[in-house]
């Protein structure tokens, strides 16, 4: 009777075993899948906040340009230049204009750097997005008034649309110049950037002041 209880229990504690194995392998997948989807949420919240943060900063970087905009006296060369690109739709901007920032050196004197710098969409390179890339181009102005080859930073993807806006005082312009080349330099403009990540659409908007478009 002993013995019979004995290999009885044996038995009931291999059971339990298998049973308590199966527990923890069931629990390690769970925990597994949890953990799986909570990396996944943030590697993709991730992406979904880099793409807006570089579409933060590339409307403030061209709200920067343009504050710094300057008249630059270069035969054949429009002070500013906007248009609706070259797509079919015409629901974006290419945009061209030079700026004209300082510093000090160190000797204390200021020295002025000019550049022409332009704003355009191209389209994304494949396997890199559904969307285009907003390019920045810069091109440093020579003392001898060339200018020098061109640097293109991409600084947003995913782009939906890219809309720029001219104000000369009284009403705002998608072109610019006007068809007869006359009229006053723009005192603001409008940017509007929209970027897709995924299904969500972000909006960022921003007006910046053209000092030199302003009366003195």
């Amino acid at each position: 009777m002993n013995r019979r209880t004995a290999r009885q229990q044996r038995a009931f504690t291999l059971v339990e075993f298998l049973i308590a194995a199966a527990i923890a392998s069931l629990v390690s997948m769970v925990v597994f899948a949890i953990y799986r989807t909570a990396a996944t949420t943030f590697e993709s919240v991730s992406q979904d906040r880099r793409v807006f943060d570089r579409a933060v900063l590339a409307v403030e970087t061209l709200s920067r340009d343009l504050s710094c905009s300057a008249r630059i006296p270069l035969s054949g060369t429009v002070f500013i230049m906007l248009d609706q690109g070259s797509q079919a739709d015409d629901l974006n901007s290419n945009l061209s204009f030079h700026t004209a920032t300082h510093s000090p050196t160190q000797d204390d004197t200021e020295q002025f750097q000019v550049e022409r710098v332009s704003y355009y969409l191209r389209p994304a390179l494949q396997g890199s997005g559904s969307g285009q890339t907003l390019v920045r181009d810069s091109q440093v102005l020579k003392v001898d008034g060339s200018l020098e080859e061109i640097v293109q930073d991409d600084i947003a993807v995913d782009v939906d649309s890219f809309r720029v806006a001219v104000f000369d005082g009284e009403k705002w312009h998608d072109t610019w110049p006007e068809s007869d080349g006359k009229g006053p330099i723009p005192s603001a403009a409008r940017i509007t950037l929209s970027c897709r990540h995924r299904r969500i659409v972000k909006t960022f908007e921003s007006v910046a002041v053209i000092r030199t478009g302003m009366p003195l």
